[in-house]
């Protein structure tokens, strides 16, 4: 099954081509292990949430949250 999974994500991820292609890729296979997943990307000195998945998700502003990266942070 697993050999099997990571076999249809590669082709998935082969097949895409576009960036949002790839990320939906991406984030419907954490989906299969998580019960919630987001997905940020890095933008202009932050990470910016793109897209989530799971309990609560339809919910967030997708396009207000965004976390700055030049902050200092403990996992530096």
């Amino acid at each position: 099954r697993q050999q099997s999974f990571l076999r249809d994500v590669s082709r998935s991820l082969l097949a895409a081509k576009e960036r949002d292609e790839v990320l939906e890729v991406l984030l419907d296979a954490a989906s299969e292990f998580f019960e919630f997943t987001a997905l940020f990307t890095v933008q202009s000195g932050e990470a910016r949430l793109h897209a989530a998945r799971g309990p609560g998700a339809a919910d967030l502003p997708l396009t207000q949250i965004r976390i700055p990266l030049d902050l200092p942070s403990a996992y530096r």
